[in-house]
């Protein structure tokens, strides 16, 4: 995709030397190495996925022209277990039913119709629509629902608007790009 080997190399270092520590009694003991590639939640797992799903449909869509294509596989040995109960797959509408059917089959995964969800950011296939991003809005209004119980000061309200509420878009909107409609509530709740 076009990356500088200075870069690939820093992302493979990061991935590649991930090193724990139990703590046990306020006291570290010993390390090992953790070899699974990154945790779930770790702020680089987000870009990558991101690359890699866009490399995976650029080839995908390489192979829809390709008339000669009709198999797909899968690694029977792979480096991780999926959740396969947790694991769906989009398409879009002009992809032929036999392709469907045969990635559900070989996968065991199921087909969504509408966005799905990853580390809180939504994936689509299409138009930006509105119902993609309630989650982010009503995670917002959950928590201010919840201040508005509690006994807070308006320098207390400000504070949690400036630390909280103000936090919770950056990590999505660093990799998604909201309707227009969506950036409006946003900023009358941050107001």
């Amino acid at each position: 995709m076009g990356f500088c080997e200075i870069i690939i190399d820093m992302i493979w270092r990061t991935m590649s030397n991930n090193w724990y520590s139990v703590i046990v009694n306020s006291t570290g003991h010993g390390f090992f190495k953790y070899t699974r590639g990154l945790k779930k939640g770790d702020p680089l797992s987000t870009p990558l996925f991101i690359i890699g799903v866009e490399l995976l449909t650029r080839m995908l869509n390489n192979l829809t022209h390709d008339q000669f294509f009709n198999c797909f596989n899968m690694e029977k040995r792979g480096p991780q277990k999926i959740n396969k109960n947790r694991s769906h797959f989009m398409v879009p509408a002009c992809v032929f039913h036999y392709n469907v059917s045969r990635i559900q089959q070989i996968t065991g995964f199921t087909r969504k119709e509408s966005s799905i969800t990853y580390l809180g950011c939504p994936l689509y296939i299409g138009r930006k629509r509105i119902m993609y991003f309630n989650g982010l809005i009503s995670k917002m209004m959950g928590r201010i629902r919840g201040w508005h119980g509690k006994l807070l000061s308006y320098g207390g309200r400000v504070t949690l608007i400036k630390h909280v509420l103000q936090s919770l878009p950056i990590h999505f909107l660093s990799v998604v790009s909201p309707p227009k409609t969506v950036m409006k509530q946003i900023e009358k709740m941050a107001a």
